[in-house]
């Protein structure tokens, strides 16, 4: 999907929770749950109209902190705490969770029928992204069009021009553990990189 700020990001989706999920059941969605355990940021999206939301919310807590997430002690700045359904509350439980949302920015109170809360939603990631980004000038050389083509997958490329030599000027953001991968993944380019940058900066 697409931010206000134009960067581009992916969501990933998880298998559905149940409450007292097996051991042996528990080690086969690690592997599902991999993403989870690797993202920038975790959204609880939650059914705040279903009767045991809250019974809901421990089920989703327990699961994860058995995967190795913990919901309560996790960087704040990672998970934020999506309340879905919004269109079926009533007039009561919509102004309590709309109070409780004003106090925790990442708390959004949303509607996926009638859109409510989404343009909040996404702003709130654009901010949070913001917070741990990377931003780079990359000369990438024609034999490595594997890098530019991973940029394109992985990071919000602002702009990205060949020169009459064949080399491609990227200008990227790259989250933090997009920019960790990138860097394993091509080193002699984020090298050549800080080589430019630690030059022109003498």
């Amino acid at each position: 999907i697409e931010l206000p700020s134009g960067r581009k990001v992916i969501l990933s989706d998880t298998v559905g929770f149940i409450s007292d999920l097996p051991t042996h059941l528990i080690a086969s969605f690690r592997a599902t749950l991999e993403e989870v355990l690797e993202a920038e940021i975790i959204l609880h999206v939650r059914d705040v109209a279903h009767d045991e939301t809250e019974a809901q919310k421990a089920d989703v807590a327990d699961v994860l902190k058995s995967l190795g997430v913990d919901l309560e002690t996790r960087d704040e700045g990672k998970l934020i705490e999506v309340l879905n359904k919004s269109d079926l509350l009533d007039e009561d439980a919509a102004e309590a969770y709309a109070e409780l949302a004003t106090r925790d920015d990442n708390i959004i109170l949303t509607s996926a029928l009638n859109g409510a809360g989404v343009e909040e939603l996404l702003s709130r990631l654009d901010d949070l992204l913001d917070g741990d980004t990377t931003s780079l000038h990359l000369a990438i050389e024609p034999q490595d069009g594997e890098a530019i083509a991973w940029l394109h997958r992985h990071g919000n490329v602002r702009q990205s021009e060949p020169d009459d030599d064949g080399i491609t000027h990227v200008d990227v953001d790259l989250g933090g553990p997009e920019m960790g991968r990138f860097e394993k993944k091509f080193p002699l380019i984020v090298r050549g990189a800080l080589a430019e940058f630690a030059d022109a900066a003498e």
